[in-house]
C-alpha cells in the first residue's frame, strides 16, 4: 500500500489560525508528532525516513528543504495540540 503525501503549502510559516490545510492534514500532524516525540508509530523511523513516508520530502535530494518542511510540520502539530486545539474544535478557523 502506497501512501500519498499531503500537498504542502509553499509558505511553511503558518498563521495563528486553523487553515484548510490543517483540517485536511490533521492525521499527518499526528503521524509527524508521534515520530518527533519518539512514539515511532511507523516502525522506529527517524525524521529523515519519516519525512519521505509522511510528507514526501526527500532529505537525500535536498536535506535543508526536507528539514525545514519536517520542522515546520512538527511545530505546527505542537501548536495545534496546544493553542490551536480550541480553534480546531470550534471550527471557526480562529476568525
Amino acid at each position: 500500500m502506497s501512501v500519498t503525501p499531503p500537498a504542502r503549502p509553499e509558505d511553511l510559516d503558518f498563521p495563528n489560525a486553523i487553515t484548510p490545510y490543517d483540517r485536511a492534514n490533521i492525521l499527518t500532524y499526528a503521524r509527524v508528532l508521534d515520530v518527533a516525540e519518539g512514539r515511532d508509530i511507523i516502525d522506529g523511523h527517524d525524521w529523515r525516513e519519516a519525512s519521505i513516508i509522511i510528507l514526501g520530502c526527500d532529505p537525500d535530494k535536498d536535506e535543508p528543504a526536507a528539514r525545514r518542511c519536517w520542522d515546520a510540520h512538527v511545530a505546527r502539530a505542537r501548536w495545534i495540540t496546544t493553542e490551536g486545539l480550541p480553534l480546531f474544535i470550534a471550527g471557526d478557523g480562529g476568525r
